[in-house]
């Protein structure tokens, strides 16, 4: 199956096929999380034969019509934490999301 075009995740469509850097079937997308206040993409909770895992937006390479491409190999991929393991990352509540991009936000500029 051919990927398709990139798209924004913002179209990511429930069931596209997620796989591994290193080229193994993952899962498929069952619900992307944001944060529209801020608009921010947060990540993807993605659906797999051992139950369903909470990919963190860092942890996505691309995003196609047809695919989900992670940044991290399939190792990595099976360490991923269940959406209850992240409930800052899953949680219904905006305030929680909120605090954790604010998390990442600060990572990324203390990097710099």
């Amino acid at each position: 199956m051919a990927r398709g075009d990139p798209i924004s995740y913002r179209v990511l469509e429930r069931g596209t096929p997620v796989e591994t850097a290193d080229g193994q079937p993952f899962g498929h997308v069952k619900r992307v999380l944001e944060v529209r206040a801020k608009d921010v993409f947060d990540g993807v909770v993605v659906k797999t034969p051992s139950g369903d895992r909470f990919v963190d937006a860092d942890e996505i390479d691309r995003l196609y019509e047809n695919l989900m491409l992670l940044s991290i190999d399939a190792e990595a991929a099976a360490r991923l934490p269940k959406p209850g393991d992240t409930p800052a990352s899953y949680a219904p509540s905006a305030g929680a999301s909120l605090k954790r991009v604010g998390r990442r936000a600060m990572r990324r500029i203390s990097r710099r």
